[in-house]
């Protein structure tokens, strides 16, 4: 009879629990340390300090996101910004997970920040 109640009372809670927000990050995927990075999620800022080459930001908590964001990079040669404009029918993801990843591309000599 006790794991029957056990059983119920795991149920219950957890029928209880808000819909887990997404989890987002941020990886570097460049050859350069971010000396700061500060992003824009849906009008909330969010800023990380030197993050290395090839590396992540720990995940965090949204309502919700886009695969494109504002975004502003400080490195060691210079300042890079991402001002995408929104695209009709873009999905705004809501649950799960989910990585921006920053590139650096050179155009004419030009250096441009890209999010995949």
């Amino acid at each position: 009879m006790k794991p029957y109640v056990l059983f119920c009372l795991v149920f219950i809670l957890c029928s209880f629990q808000e819909d887990s927000p997404l989890k987002l990050r941020f990886q570097n995927n460049t050859g350069e340390l971010f000396k700061i990075l500060d992003v824009n999620i849906l009008g909330a800022h969010y800023v990380f300090t030197d993050l290395k080459a090839g590396k992540s930001t720990k995940p965090i908590r949204v309502k919700g996101a886009y695969r494109y964001c504002y975004a502003k990079l400080i490195t060691e040669h210079d300042t890079l910004v991402a001002q995408p404009e929104d695209f009709v029918g873009e999905t705004l993801h809501t649950k799960g997970r989910l990585t921006m990843k920053f590139i650096i591309k050179v155009q004419k000599g030009k250096r441009f920040l890209v999010i995949e």
